[in-house]
């Protein structure tokens, strides 16, 4: 059964191991999950998906957790 319904997510992870184990569990709350390796591709998935609930690694190449979450309060 999925708790969160239609709940879409965004999890952003540098390290393949961490994205595949969250990824897994998340599915068994809801079936609506995309999945970025860094900041930059994170950003270009928000844009075009516009996710509920974004779960972000704070230290990662290219652009930062920190960063992204800034760039997306721009955004929304």
């Amino acid at each position: 059964m999925s708790y969160l319904g239609q709940t879409s997510i965004l999890l952003v992870d540098d390290e393949s191991e961490i994205r595949l184990y969250l990824t897994r569990l998340l599915q068994k709350y809801t079936s609506d999950i995309s999945v970025a390796k860094d900041g930059i591709e994170a950003l270009e998935i928000y844009k075009s998906t516009k996710p509920d609930i974004v779960i972000t690694d704070i230290r990662m190449p290219n652009k930062d957790g920190i960063e992204l979450l800034k760039d997306i309060k721009d955004i929304d």
